[in-house]
This record gives structure tokens, sequence and C-alpha cells, in this order.
């Protein structure tokens, strides 16, 4: 990347440019920013331009039968999902409680998929579905090692996404079951039945059926905080990695009794710029009625961001009338990081930019 360094003889409109060269397709990308809100040392908007220019592999179908769920795994087209406790027998344990997939690497029609399941790492992902209401998406956290003098590949997984309202109690050992993996985003504006997704439970606007049941998390109390100095020793003060020359507008914590830190930053020319949240989430299967809005104009979809469960809402046009927000979630921690960017840079840089900056709240935290 070449670019402006920050400082006082930063030049401000000196163009970014940004090469990408991906050895497996032997492709390069190059991006320019000429444009004043990408020139000078906006260098993260303009990676997240040329990022947004990666093609992502197709994703990958195959047809396998029902769960095993005596847990054993011998013949093409099986499989079995364990908890901690066994093998998992309902479908209530399928969305909650799977916590390790063994699965034959021939899939109900004989058809072998050794060399697929010897590229499979940690944060790949993929959707089990029995039917349209009865899916799972799961995320891969580990490659277990292989069973010895067998064709099988064990996996541990964890959930990301479900869908609820066409199956409960036992599950059925009958019947053919469809997987893809690395399946695509799912757009909000499609939602014709409730799903799960992280905390967060999409369902269509008119939706007037069953739902889970909102779950209240005890998180600590605390009273408001004055003072950006006092602000910034609570434990969830986070310094977000945002271009030169923002700086902090207003700043509050503990307001409604939150535990957590709210920040509305300003450009150098003092328009509003980003708002970011990070706060200790008190509400697990929050509702979320899905928008109306035409989403060749405004896409809201689900994310997996570094293995949190996450919801963006973003422009495909990237229009300056329509803002940018990411909401990612640490299951871990129970902490949810919510960035709501508005500066012309974030918004012509599609989601990506904007991605970064939640990225930013947590990265060296998580860092091994």
């Amino acid at each position: 990347a070449i670019y402006s360094l920050p400082g006082p003889e930063q030049r401000e409109f000196f163009p970014v440019t940004v090469w990408v060269y991906d050895a497996a397709t032997e492709s390069e990308y190059k991006v320019i920013g000429d444009d004043e809100d990408l020139s000078g040392g906006n260098v993260d908007a303009v990676i997240a331009i040329a990022r947004s220019l990666f093609a992502e592999p197709p994703p990958v179908v195959m047809r396998y039968g029902a769960p095993q769920t005596d847990g054993i795994v011998d013949a093409p087209g099986e499989y079995a999902f364990f908890s901690a406790d066994g093998p998992v027998t309902t479908y209530e344990g399928l969305r909650q409680d799977v916590e390790r997939l063994v699965i034959h690497e021939r899939d109900a029609d004989g058809a072998s998929w050794e060399a697929f399941y010897d590229e499979v790492e940690a944060g790949d992902d993929f959707e089990w579905r029995k039917a349209d209401d009865c899916w799972v998406r799961y995320l891969v956290d580990e490659v277990l090692p292989d069973a010895m003098d067998a064709p099988l590949k064990a996996l541990a997984v964890r959930w990301i996404t479900y869908a609820y309202t066409g199956c409960s109690g036992a599950v059925a050992t009958t019947g053919d079951r469809m997987w893809t993996w690395g399946p695509e985003n799912y757009q909000l504006s499609d939602v014709a039945i409730p799903i799960r997704h992280g905390p967060w439970q999409p369902r269509p606007l008119d939706w007037d059926g069953e739902v889970e049941e909102v779950v209240l998390v005890p998180v600590p109390t605390q009273e408001e905080i004055f003072g950006v100095d006092a602000i910034k020793r609570h434990p969830l003060w986070r310094d977000p990695a945002i271009p030169a020359g923002w700086e902090i507008h207003a700043i509050s914590s503990g307001v409604y009794g939150t535990y957590g830190v709210s920040v509305t930053y300003v450009d150098e020319d003092g328009y509003l710029a980003l708002e970011t949240h990070v706060y200790q989430s008190s509400v697990i299967g929050q509702d979320w009625p899905s928008t109306t809005v035409d989403p060749q104009i405004r896409k809201t979809e689900t994310r997996i961001i570094d293995g949190h469960p996450a919801i963006v809402t973003y422009s495909p046009e990237k229009s300056l009338y329509q803002s940018t927000l990411v909401m990612i979630f640490n299951n871990e921690t129970g902490v949810e990081y919510v960035v709501i960017g508005y500066d012309p840079s974030l918004k012509q840089a599609g989601i990506e930019a904007t991605i970064e900056i939640a990225r930013s709240l947590y990265h060296e935290e998580e860092q091994p």
C-alpha cells in the first residue's frame, strides 16, 4: 500500500494505492483512491474496497442421510453429532448442544469427499438442512485427529444460526439431509420464518406464530460515569482504529444502567463520522423484525466475523444517504460490539471498512 502518513506534513489529497496478490488464483488486485474521502492517509477504506473484489468460492452441496443417533458411523452417507454427554438425539440438542461432528467421507450417493475434507479448517462453516424451517449452520472450531483405518472426518463445531419452527423433539432417523459448505450470508429481507443468529432472533415483520423465549442474562450493574478520563478506565472502554483526525465528540457510560461505553466521533471538520457501543448484553434471543426495504437499496444480513455471529447493514450502491451498521457478539464473554458509520469514506467502502473498525474494538484482546 502507498499512502501519506498521518502527521502535520500529511498530503491530504495524495492518492492511496493498494495492491493485493492472491497466490491461489495468481490474480492481482489494484485499487487507487483519488476521491477526497479516500486519499491522504485513509488506507483502511481503500483496503476495504480491494477486499470487496475478491471472488468468494461457490458453496459446496452434498447429500447425506439422517443423523446416527447411536453415534455409530461406518457407512457412506452417515454422520453423528455429539454433545459433551454423547450422541445428540433431539433437534433442540442439534441447535444448542453440539460440540463435535464425525462424518463419513463418502456421501449418500457414494461420492468421495476425502480431498475436500482434507482442506477443511477452523473458521469454515456449513449448513445442515432437513427442511426450510429446520436447519442449523455450524462453525468449525478445530479439525480433530482422524479415526484410524476409517474414512471418517472428526471436527469440533458449534452452532451459529438455526431455524427451529419445523422440528422439535426426537431427531428423525430416516430421509435425506442436505449439507452446504460455505453457505451464502442470510439476507434478513428474505426471512419467511423466525431464525436464531447468535443472540438475535430475526423474524418476518408480520410473524405471529411461535418464537423462542427471550432469556434475560444478569449483567454487572453500574451508575452513570462522567468525564472522559473516568470512562476510559471502564473495563469495556476500547480505542478503535479510526482515521487520523477523527476525535471524540461525546462519550457516555452507565446510561440507564447499561454496563458499557458509548462514543461518538467527528471528523477533522467536526462532522459526525462514527458511533461505537461496547456493552454487556442482557438479552439473549432478542427480537429483530425483518426490514421491508428493497435489498438493492439497503441490505441487512447475517455474517460470521472472527468466529462470532454478526449482523451488518449497508447500501450495496454505497449511497451517501445510508449509514453502515455492524453488530458483533462474543458468545464467551457476552459482550456486544456495535459500530455505526456515517462518514462518506465508510459508506463508499461498502461494509468492510466499518467491519474493520468493529474488529479493532476486540482484536488485541483475542490475540493468543
